[in-house]
């Protein structure tokens, strides 16, 4: 079973690799019902392709209005 947790420094090498060494690609996933309709989305870019900004992304969740 997957859950949450907060995240610690020690995850922060997992994390990097996930993040295929702080190049961030565009995100965009919907969740959807066992009847595959659309109940919400995410989206994830890079705020900026300086160096500085490596790993920060900006993003978005919405949820349609009658899912729980």
């Amino acid at each position: 079973m997957t859950h949450i947790r907060p995240m610690t420094a020690a995850d922060w090498p997992s994390v990097e690799a996930i993040l295929d060494g702080g190049k961030i690609r565009d995100v965009r996933l919907v969740a959807v019902d066992d009847t595959d309709t659309v109940i919400g989305w995410t989206a994830a870019s890079p705020v900026s392709r300086r160096a500085v900004y490596r790993g920060v992304i900006e993003h978005s969740t919405r949820n349609g209005t009658d899912t729980p």
